[in-house]
């Protein structure tokens, strides 16, 4: 059974526990009376956890304005009518004796169906609730299906979560936060108000609805319809051909990576993990590839993206954002069926993309180039100076980037013992690691102790969450080339107006180099090139 988190799933082996001293029956209350002792009455929330099951016949023992049900439904069964053995039929499948039906005066017409609705409906895929009836009713409705129905039929799925906060705080009329469903809407639209429910939270914890990202939420959802609007009519201009440019294969990796973690996101009901990577996240991807291409100059500028990997983006941007925002991804699908002139039907009706492969290896290139500028960027802030010391340049021309082929010597060497401790320990990693590595590092590596253990705390973590992939420090690419094929994008980001790229072991063996110089080759890492501005 899917509980779609530990909390719940902990919660629920905690109530199995102590279960058995839950007292079955009182003498007083409401409740159904003991056939068997009518002085007694059984305990009511362990007698009215199956309704569920109930919920498949209901349309055709009572019908519709026919609560109470004061008289017989479309399917023309009294409650007389359904006795122990036509329920046993309806939900067990014991096929009734000749005399019970007889004894009922069921018509088997109208009880086969309702055998025939059960099992359309059952098992029960999900029973959504709140984490205080895990301790009693929704354990009781687990207990009860396994009791009554064979296994094939028990309950799938149980989510639950907790209150609603509202910007942090418990929602009161005292406090002067209460917002009914009708009032949110009417303030932030219906697509503002499920938008910021589902980033509310997807954990076992209180969820936080935040009148900010219900408000932002109408801005960003406007925003995006008024950029494809604008962008469908450039689309005829925009660039053709193969996806081989470097952005392009980046933003085409970043598209497929989107569509599978929102895939995942959904198929768990994490609503909120679905629009961080399915809207946040693929927004900030477009917004890189717009810079890259110089296409965030406004609508006529989006002519220097791709028309393929552009429409791409906008089908399953809108499609990944429906089930949150529907009347927003609605307007947006009719205005891209009308523009690209598919059939029009609603977005619900459409086929979700298919998982297509993720290209990791150019993934892993961009965040290297990414945290190359991040770095440079840094270093071009102007340092406050020492005394004594003369005032460093505060404009910059030039970048030179010294690359490592080969890990440093002292990296190497921490990452041997790594390795031997692992294999030691049955390909796991122990808790004392890090006590291990300075036990056994070798004595020549002592030196560089300062240097070592935030390397060997880095492994520790990427060990952790990646497994052994995480010893293998080759890249699987070249990062001299990957710095050359976009070198016009680096000095436009950075303002320079020459670039340079060298290797650490061509440099350094020179006698040209400067002790400053040399330092700074020392601290190349692969994928952390060292640099040099001037």
């Amino acid at each position: 059974m899917e509980t779609f988190n530990e909390e719940t799933k902990r919660a629920f082996e905690a109530t199995l526990e102590w279960l058995h001293e839950w007292a079955c029956s009182r003498n007083f209350g409401l409740g159904t009376k003991l056939p068997w002792d009518t002085k007694y009455v059984i305990e009511s929330l362990s007698d009215s956890t199956i309704y569920m099951a109930y919920y498949t016949v209901s349309h055709l023992l009572q019908g519709a304005n026919n609560l109470e049900g004061s008289r017989a439904g479309p399917s023309g069964i009294t409650p007389e009518n359904m006795t122990d053995a036509i329920w046993n039929y309806i939900c067990r499948g014991e096929v009734p004796t000749k005399d019970q039906w007889v004894t009922s005066g069921a018509s088997r017409e109208a009880v086969e169906v309702m055998r025939r609705e059960l099992l359309y409906w059952y098992p029960m895929d999900l029973r959504s609730s709140g984490k205080e009836l895990i301790g009693n009713h929704l354990t009781f409705s687990i207990y009860n299906h396994v009791a009554l129905f064979s296994e094939e039929l028990w309950p799938k799925a149980f989510r639950t979560n907790g209150h609603m906060l509202i910007n942090a705080e418990k929602m009161s009329k005292s406090l002067g936060n209460f917002i009914t469903l009708r009032d949110g809407i009417k303030k932030y639209s219906a697509d503002g108000v499920r938008f910021a429910l589902a980033d509310a939270g997807d954990t076992f914890d209180d969820a936080n609805f935040a009148e900010k990202t219900a408000d932002d939420a109408v801005l960003k959802l406007y925003t995006l319809i008024t950029l494809v609007e604008e962008s469908l009519d450039k689309m005829e201009e925009m660039r053709e051909g193969p996806v081989s440019e470097f952005f392009d294969r980046v933003f085409e990796a970043q598209l497929n990576r989107s569509l599978r973690l929102c895939s995942e996101a959904y198929d768990r009901l994490l609503f909120r993990e679905a629009l961080k990577v399915g809207f946040y996240e693929l927004q900030e991807a477009f917004g890189h590839y717009r810079v890259a291409y110089a296409a965030d100059k406004g609508p006529t500028s989006m002519i220097y993206v791709h028309r393929d990997l552009f429409k791409k983006f906008i089908l399953w941007q809108t499609q990944m954002m429906a089930p949150i925002c529907p009347h927003s991804a609605e307007h947006l699908w009719r205005l891209i069926c009308q523009k690209l002139g598919l059939p029009h039907r609603s977005v619900f009706d459409s086929t979700w993309p298919s998982l297509e492969k993720v290209d990791d290896s150019v993934l892993l290139q961009f965040s290297f180039l990414s945290d190359v500028l991040h770095r440079v960027r840094i270093g071009m802030i102007p340092k406050k100076k020492k005394k004594g010391q003369e005032d460093s340049p505060t404009t910059f021309t030039q970048v030179s980037f010294f690359v490592c082929r080969d890990l440093p010597t002292w990296q190497a060497g921490a990452l041997l013992v790594f390795r031997s401790i692992i294999e030691r320990f049955g390909g796991q990693m122990p808790d004392d690691i890090n006590s291990l590595i300075i036990a056994e590092l070798p004595s020549h590596l002592k030196s560089q102790m300062k240097r070592i253990m935030p390397f060997v705390g880095m492994i520790r973590d990427e060990f952790a969450r990646d497994g052994p992939r995480a010893l293998i420090r080759d890249c699987g690419f070249s990062e001299d080339q990957v710095l050359t094929e976009n070198q016009s994008f680096v000095l436009a980001q950075l303002g320079l107006q020459s670039m340079t790229i060298s290797f650490v072991e061509d440099t350094s063996s020179t006698d040209k180099v400067t002790d400053m110089q040399r330092k700074i080759l020392e601290e190349a890492q692969p994928l952390k090139p060292s640099f040099i501005l001037s």
